[in-house]
């Protein structure tokens, strides 16, 4: 029988049997079972003929990938379209992917054969193999446990105090690992999955340590996609984030696994799966990979939020649109990518998609690439609204304070005369610069893809300018200080995104002429390679050293007793809190989007409001009854609780006042939490 009906007709049996189990209210598990064999089934069928290629591993995990892609655009779309999302639309959205797959791929009668990488029979080869997996599998155990061993749920600054001494060493011992299989052996997969163990290492620490959270967004995107999982929909609906909140919710029905766990591993596990996508660039150059990490923004992969999955999926797009050209995948690859990563973050994956689009056509790329160039600022311009009121000024550009911060930024960090931590920040401050200078060296000698290079590095330095004007001429007034300049942070790190193929290109190259060389130089490279990922590592996560501050502190269980014991005191009486992002995240973790008075949260939601800013005077210089006054307006509320934590700046004092003023208080976590209470007359 023609493969082509055999493969709608276990889409149709599937699919339909997934929808009447929906429709009978069955057991959900038949449903699940159903939609998992059609998914697996077709990722075979189906990724064979996206690659070109026969059916293989490769082939299978690139059809996967993909229909999830397209699973989450129509579930997207059919969010927006008002559809109630539940069992019923995940076999619908699911038999449309499938279908529009299996009617636009062309059905080849012959296939190039798959990649296999060639058996060695060589005897030093299998050694260096061997040699280089079994402790690099050793060193990732002994990573992975010590992180969930010294699991916290207090509130803290930085985990590498808790982190046993090895621990970074350990992380980075794959990565070395990958550097040399890509010297001594021949194997493009040995050296990427080296490099993908060094990678989750690092991006596991912070889920595994931060028992109870990490960081403030991810509690509000958790709290959303628990509302869409039980509700079907959003209200009013976002005009973002969708395109993770679907995937996470639909895997969440799929599998019965628990929403917050998927959530919080999402990012940091499909992390390593990009570097997979990369082993088709590194035929001329194995150490491709590994090189990729030399770069990679890993802090921006180490919680899940929708900026982070949509930098993630938005790069994936780039890749395969780069594979594209030079394998021949088609083009539905990287295009369902860029589609699905516009869902997730529209301002994230907009420059990524129209730099994919750039790749893909190349009679047009100079016109794609400007597009993606000025795409931010532009969509600024037009989003632009008396809620979220952006000023600009172009004069701001040749402001004597914002040339001198211009200059400040390539000026080298203090040295603090702390061996490590000052190569650390030196580490961050070199990394863009030697980014260039590699995609310079990729430009120069690699000849077969020169084209691509120039293009996607002009495409980072172009996000560099833009950048820079976004940071100098926009004014986010709307935003609390230290947040304005976070949108032109953003665009450097799509800038690195742009420049990591390049870059990683020029340092393969450079190491590949090194492999003749003394013994003495290897070494002496392998240590810097060392000390360089060992600082990439570092600086993923928070630190709080010599040289660096952090000033964030992660929620606790004290924070979440707190938040509990309000909304127990509170009953049915309206209330309004006066806490910090740390207590406001559980709370919202905990309680979902319970109360607003008007547009004003319950809760600070700390972004420039103007419950946060009463909370900064309350906890300031202004502990009086006209505050209380200011929050109760603001909340609509009577009755009024503010949160003081053991670690704020001015702690004692703030306290003595506020336990002179309230009418009760309460302790939590032998005081790491004090809630104090105010009814107003």
């Amino acid at each position: 029988m023609h493969s082509r009906w055999i493969e709608a007709l276990i889409l149709i049996c599937t699919v339909g049997a997934a929808l009447a189990n929906a429709w009978l209210n069955a057991n959900p598990l038949f449903g699940a079972v159903a939609l998992a064999f059609c998914v697996l089934y077709h990722a075979v069928t189906l990724g064979s003929r996206l690659i070109k290629r026969n059916q293989g591993i490769a082939a299978t995990f690139v059809g996967l990938t993909v229909i999830l892609a397209g699973q989450s655009i129509i579930q997207t779309l059919f969010y927006y379209l008002g559809w109630s999302l539940n069992s019923v639309t995940d076999a619908t959205s699911l038999g449309l992917t499938l279908t529009l797959l299996i009617a636009i791929l062309p059905e080849e009668t012959t296939h190039e054969p798959a990649e296999v990488e060639e058996v060695t029979s060589n005897k030093k080869e299998i050694i260096w193999i061997l040699t280089l997996l079994i402790p690099s599998l050793i060193a990732f155990g002994y990573a992975i446990k010590a992180s969930s061993g010294v699991a916290t749920d207090l509130a803290i600054r930085t985990p590498w105090p808790l982190l046993p001494i090895g621990t970074l060493v350990a992380c980075i011992l794959p990565a070395i690992a990958a550097w040399l299989a890509a010297w001594k052996t021949k194997s493009r997969v040995l050296v990427t999955s080296l490099a993908a163990l060094s990678l989750i290492s690092v991006t596991l620490i912070a889920p595994l340590v931060y028992s109870v959270g990490f960081g403030f967004d991810g509690f509000l995107h958790q709290a959303s996609e628990t509302i869409l999982l039980n509700t079907g929909t959003l209200s009013p609906k976002p005009p973002y984030y969708i395109g993770q909140y679907v995937f996470v919710t639909w895997f969440t029905r799929l599998t019965q696994f628990n929403l917050e766990t998927i959530d919080r591993f999402l990012v940091p596990l499909a992390a390593a799966a990009l570097l997979f996508f990369l082993i088709p660039l590194s035929k001329k150059y194995r150490a491709f990979p590994v090189a990729v990490l030399l770069f990679l923004p890993i802090a921006t992969l180490v919680v899940t939020t929708p900026q982070a999955f949509a930098y993630l999926i938005g790069l994936v797009a780039v890749i395969t649109a780069l594979v594209s050209r030079e394998n021949k995948w088609h083009p539905a690859v990287p295009i369902s990518f860029a589609v699905w990563a516009l869902c997730i973050h529209p301002l994230a994956g907009l420059p990524l998609a129209l730099g994919c689009a750039a790749i893909l056509f190349p009679r047009l790329k100079y016109l794609f690439a400007i597009g993606a160039i000025a795409s931010i600022p532009t969509a600024f311009a037009f989003l632009n609204t008396s809620q979220a009121s952006i000023t600009w000024n172009i004069a701001n550009l040749w402001d004597a304070q914002t040339i001198q911060a211009f200059f400040s930024a390539m000026v080298p960090p203090q040295n603090r005369v702390a061996l490590w931590a000052d190569w650390a920040s030196m580490v961050a401050f070199l990394s863009p610069w030697m980014m260039l200078i590699a995609a310079g060296v990729a430009i120069k000698h690699d000849l077969e893809r020169r084209r691509d290079w120039i293009l996607l590095s002009i495409l980072g330095i172009g996000m560099i300018i833009a950048g820079i004007f976004l940071k100098g001429a926009g004014e986010f007034a709307f935003l609390i200080e230290y947040e304005r300049g976070n949108y032109a942070d953003r665009l450097f790190v799509i800038s690195t995104l742009f420049l990591l193929a390049p870059a990683a290109t020029g340092v393969s190259l450079i190491l590949e002429r090194m492999k003749r060389a003394s013994a003495i130089t290897a070494i002496t490279l392998l240590l810097g390679l060392f000390s360089w990922h060992a600082a990439q590592a570092y600086n993923a996560l928070p630190r709080f050293d010599a040289s660096v501050a952090s000033h964030g502190w992660s929620s606790s269980a004290s924070d979440l007793e707190a938040v509990r014991w309000i909304d127990r005191d509170a009953g049915i009486e309206p209330y309004v809190v006066l806490a910090n992002q740390s207590v406001s995240a559980i709370a919202v973790r905990e309680l979902g989007f319970k109360r607003y008075a008007k547009d004003v949260f319950f809760y600070p939601i700390p972004t420039g409001g103007p419950l946060y800013q009463v909370f900064l005077r309350m906890v300031g210089t202004e502990i009086n009854a006209d505050t209380l006054h200011d929050a109760s307006e603001l909340g609509q509320s009577k009755l009024i609780y503010v949160v003081l934590n053991d670690y704020w700046w001015d702690a004692s004092r703030v306290s003595e006042s506020l336990a002179g003023l309230s009418q009760a208080q309460q302790s939590f976590g032998n005081g790491a939490d004090r809630v104090y209470k105010f009814t107003l007359p």
